[in-house]
């Protein structure tokens, strides 16, 4: 092969390869070939002569933000070749370039017939075979491939990319090239551009399949009670299911009052009721008398709390049973047959002696809790209130030591198993958590019960232990409703004793009284509890702990409430699209940055930590993900149309909607707001080394700046993350330092951006049209990039860069005044960038006005208007420190569970290998989602995972190790931040990396984080 191709001539191809040359038909050689004739007389001017061969260029990427990772975990550009012959090739054959006249050749290495390799395009050939000497210009160039023969078998146009895009071939290997934003890198193009499966866990722990019996719940025989009216007082009515006559005088009815610390009513307990008839017939029915005189006889109160028993009479055994509470106004509960079984509904109407046929209550009032779900709404009345995001949840207490009474807990009135017990069991007074001598004793108690409830009275027991049933009286459940995919399970807590019959136990005796309990199943969380479930496998239905996460369609991120416009719009036409306050946005991909909306649909999935969700989460608006969104039956019809959302933690719920009620809503929402006045002091002149300053010092350098400076002072704690040692706390940044605010304002003012701002303040059309201003706005951010940096306070910027940093290359990074207000967190808004120093200093100027021409962004600028900002007393100040060259992986940590707010002993972790973006991922990119739990083992629960390594993006060690230094930092701000304890759910965010090849732990960021929801009244904090 010779050490140069030969020249291809002009190229006059465009943007598609498919238009080069005389092709002919296109369809004998993809795009880029002719018309099969080698020895073409295509007249020259045409472009080069194309020879195809079997190797194709099939996908490039010029601007990789995480979309690819290569050997080194790093997100350079890459291209894609593919062999679609039918046999291997080595492609030592082939060369490939950015060039006509200086071709790379390729390695020793076998391509198969069919299949492609990726290699990275980052002008670092030293790094390996899969590394090119040339990069990719995000603004567009082109590439050629040349084989053995010095025959241009190849040669694509690529264009201007935006970050993340793609130019790929669809179909595969010899489709037409076109732009596309969903990627897909060693693996086969589709048909046309279209999304990428998302990665999930896999539910990879399988149980033996379990068949529900033909009657759900099991049936009484040879006589069940079958419909009961007492609200108001009327009947019960019991059906023969025999093939023979019965004689009611062997059986007998009673009602009696129950509360749960009362004993199981017996049969000598309550009111006997009297038959109206004496026999009851094959396939018959009967009844017996109640009166409103009855019900008070039997203690029945106002709740209608109470137990209706069938016994073999006179005090025999019990047949049958229905326990009920908070019975709605004139109805009767009928027991109604479905495909798998029979079930108690609340009814409109009577049937007595009758086939029931109901028309079903569909909810009711409810008291602190329930004993059954009789109606649809049971189940989200109870859970109303809570504080899970894409979960809704109840709690079930089944007391062992009173005939297995179940009952379900209302979540606003009971944040524990615990409180039900100590409350309504052991009739112990209520504790307000609020006061910390009551929190305290609440505790202690919970403490307490729960070294018996759930470790069998024991103060430590092993593992593996399992409860004794003399060790126990209670068994506690949570009936989870996952709203992303739909599935129901029921969970036990981590570290619970409980035996495996007694989890069997646990699961029927709770399910029977849910509204549909064939729909719900088993989820084990950790090994202890799968080896249990091991014993009972096959005799219940059971899955993994990664089910729920299994082919997800709905994502809730942000509940809320909006009222808007409803309209789609690609990320692509955000600039074409009329956005504002006044809009729901149904979207297509997870968009880095978005203007100011009412809510948020996305129809790609996003991670909690996203910048789009931190920026709905800081303006309150709702934000979730939809599967096809705009195709969505409840969806689709409403395009166009004035509408409201409202995005639960367990599903969405969305209807058109009146515009007097959305202008009353409005008016509500933006009435009343503070003006938020951001602290300014400019006196403080010159580069400001942080081991200067601290937290204090935000008037001076900024949030972002000075809560770094505020890291340095942290005492890290000793752990045992790292089997024979491992590193304790984390690195810093070195020789980080800020150019503080005065400077930005001198530029401010220099440049006749203060001048022109001022202007502005008075033009009417500024504050009105969007159009006009955002215009205005840039040509302010336009005299702050063209305006030269003082030259005396550049020279002493360089200077102290240079003592201090060399040549390194540094990060400058906005730190504005504006982050972090009470009310007002501001991440995300502005701009940060790279230098790469050279001698005449232009670039640190450059990076200096890009940071400081951010602050007037129209995003930015609309944001602060929104939450009531004093624009007057903005400012912009720079944190600087080195760059991290080689990073194996970086994530976002919060102190406290954002999926589940009140749990401040879980810490919530985003992370992705190498240097990809965690926050704004490439379009069909996930990441590592979990959990960190400081109270019982698993301390890790895995929520996502990363679709770019085949491992996890941190080992469980690594994770340890991050936990106990955002610990250590929760710990330092909290009395600096929240020194008065006004914020219930307090939390640091924090920014960390693995680096330098040895993965050790770096942190760039920390600052306090809001999770978007406010406490509830009982101070339940965990």
């Amino acid at each position: 092969m010779q050490a140069c191709g030969p020249d291809p001539g002009p190229s006059d191809t465009g943007g598609d390869v498919g238009d080069v040359g005389d092709t002919g038909d296109a369809s004998d050689v993809g795009d880029s070939g002719t018309d099969g004739d080698a020895s073409s007389d295509a007249d020259a001017d045409a472009g080069p002569v194309i020879v195809p061969g079997p190797l194709r260029i099939n996908e490039v990427m010029s601007a990789n933000e995480g979309a690819w990772l290569d050997d080194l975990l790093e997100a350079d550009d890459w291209v894609e070749l593919v062999n679609i012959g039918d046999a291997a090739l080595n492609l030592s054959d082939f060369m490939i370039s950015d060039s006509s006249d200086s071709p790379h050749s390729l390695p020793e290495m076998v391509i198969e017939a069919g299949a492609r390799l990726v290699f990275a395009a980052d002008g670092e050939e030293d790094q390996g075979d899969t590394h090119l000497p040339f990069k990719i210009s995000s603004g567009g160039e082109t590439l050629y491939l040349w084989d053995d023969a010095d025959q241009l078998i190849d040669l694509v146009d690529v264009p201007a990319l935006e970050d993340n895009e793609v130019f790929a071939r669809f179909p595969d290997g010899d489709g037409a090239f076109e732009s596309c934003r969903w990627p897909s890198p060693g693996a086969q193009n589709a048909d046309e551009c279209t999304a990428r499966p998302a990665t999930f866990p896999v539910d990879d722990v399988e149980f033996e399949d379990y068949t529900w019996p033909d009657e759900v719940p099991p049936t009484a025989f040879p006589l069940r009670i079958s419909e009961i009216a007492l609200r108001p007082a009327s009947f019960v009515e019991v059906e023969n299911l025999s093939e023979s006559t019965i004689l009611l005088s062997d059986y007998e009815l009673r009602v009696a009052a129950h509360h749960p610390d009362q004993p199981w009513p017996t049969g000598s307990d309550g009111v006997a009721l009297a038959w109206e008839q004496t026999t009851v017939p094959p396939g018959g029915f009967a009844t017996a008398t109640v009166t409103a005189n009855t019900l008070a006889g039997a203690g029945v109160g106002s709740e209608y709390e109470a137990v209706v028993t069938l016994y073999l009479a006179p005090g025999g055994d019990e047949v049958d049973r229905v326990d009920v509470i908070h019975w709605p106004a004139d109805t009767t509960l009928a027991l109604i047959e479905f495909g798998d079984g029979h079930r108690f509904r609340f009814c409109e109407e009577s049937t007595k002696l009758a086939d029931n046929d109901c028309t079903e209550v569909l909810s009711r009032p409810i008291g602190r809790y329930l004993r059954n779900l009789y109606t649809e709404g049971d189940f989200d009345a109870l859970a109303a209130g809570g504080t899970l995001v894409g979960q809704s949840a109840i709690k079930g207490v089944t007391d062992r030591d009173n005939r297995f009474a179940t009952y379900f807990l209302r979540d606003e009135d009971f944040a524990l198993h615990y409180t039900f017990a100590r409350e309504e069991i052991y009739n112990e007074p209520h504790l307000d958590r609020c006061i910390p001598a009551e929190d305290a004793a609440f505790y202690q108690g919970w403490v307490e019960y729960s070294r018996q409830e759930y470790f069998c009275g024991y103060a430590s027991v092993p593992a593996d232990y399992e409860c004794l049933d003399s060790e126990r009286r209670f068994l506690h459940t949570n009936l989870v409703r996952h709203s992303a995919n739909g599935l129901s399970t029921l969970e036990y807590v981590t570290g619970d004793r409980l035996s495996s019959s007694m989890m069997r136990a646990g699961f029927f005796h709770a399910v029977w009284r849910t509204h549909n309990p064939t729909a719900w199943t088993l989820r084990v969380l950790d090994d202890i509890q799968i080896a249990k479930a091991r014993q009972v496998e096959g005799l219940l239905p059971i899955v993994g702990p990664n089910a729920p996460f299994v082919g997800l369609t709905f994502q809730a991120l942000n509940p809320g409430v909006a009222y808007g416009n409803l309209i789609f719009a690609s990320a692509d036409e955000f600039d074409f699209v009329p956005l504002g306050i006044q809009t729901i946005l149904v979207t297509d991909l997870v968009p880095n940055d978005i203007p100011l909306v009412g809510g948020l649909i996305t129809e790609a999935f996003q991670t909690p930590l996203s910048h789009v969700n931190v920026l709905s989460r800081n303006r309150g608006t709702p934000n979730m993900a939809l599967r096809d969104a705009r195709l969505d039956p409840e969806i689709a019809p409403l395009l166009g149309e004035l509408v409201r959302l409202e995005v639960r933690g367990g599903g969405f719920d969305i209807e058109l909607a009146d515009s007097e009620e959305a202008a009353e809503w409005f008016r509500d929402q933006l009435a009343g707001r503070p003006v938020l006045t951001p602290r300014l002091n400019a006196q403080t002149r010159g580069v400001q080394a942080l081991s200067a300053h601290g937290f204090a010092s935000i008037p001076q350098i900024g949030a972002k700046a000075a809560q770094l400076a505020e890291l340095y002072e942290i005492a890290w704690s000793n752990h045992s993350c790292f089997e024979g040692g491992g590193q304790i706390g984390a690195d810093l940044p070195v020789g980080a330092f800020a150019v503080p605010f005065a400077h930005y304002l001198d530029h401010f003012e220099a440049s006749g951006a203060a001048a022109l701002f001022a202007e502005l303040q008075g033009d009417a059309e500024f504050a009105s049209n969007p159009l006009y201003r955002a215009r205005k706005l840039e040509d302010l951010r336009d005299l702050i990039l063209d305006a030269p940096v003082d030259a005396d306070f550049l020279q002493a910027l360089m200077a102290h860069i240079e003592s201090t940093h060399g040549d390194t290359d540094l990060r400058f990074r906005s730190s504005s005044n504006t982050e972090d207000l009470d009310g007002f967190n501001g991440a995300g808004l502005y701009e940060s960038t790279g230098v790469s120093l050279d001698e005449t200093g232009e670039d640190i100027a450059d990076a200096l006005r890009t940071v400081w021409a951010s602050l007037w962004s129209s995003r930015a600028y609309d944001e602060r208007s929104f939450f009531n900002v004093d624009q007057n007393q903005v400012a912009m100040a720079v944190l600087v420190h080195p760059s991290y060259p080689s990073e194996e992986a970086n994530g976002v940590g919060i102190s406290r569970n954002i999926l589940d707010p009140i749990r401040g002993d879980k810490y919530y972790f985003n992370i992705q290998a190498g240097d990809a973006s965690v926050v704004n991922p490439a379009p069909g990119v996930t990441t590592d989602q979990l959990t960190w739990n400081w109270g019982r083992s698993p301390r890790i629960t895995r929520y996502g995972e990363s679709s770019l390594v085949d491992a996890a993006a941190m080992s469980d060690a690594e994770v340890c190790g991050v936990a106990y230094a955002l610990r250590d930092i929760h710990r330092h701000f909290a009395p600096l931040i929240n020194g008065d304890d006004s914020d219930a759910y307090f939390a640091m965010d924090i920014e960390f990396k693995l680096v330098d090849g040895s993965r050790r732990l770096a942190i760039k960021q920390a600052r306090p984080y809001s999770v978007g929801t406010q406490p509830v009244g009982d101070c339940r904090e965990f």
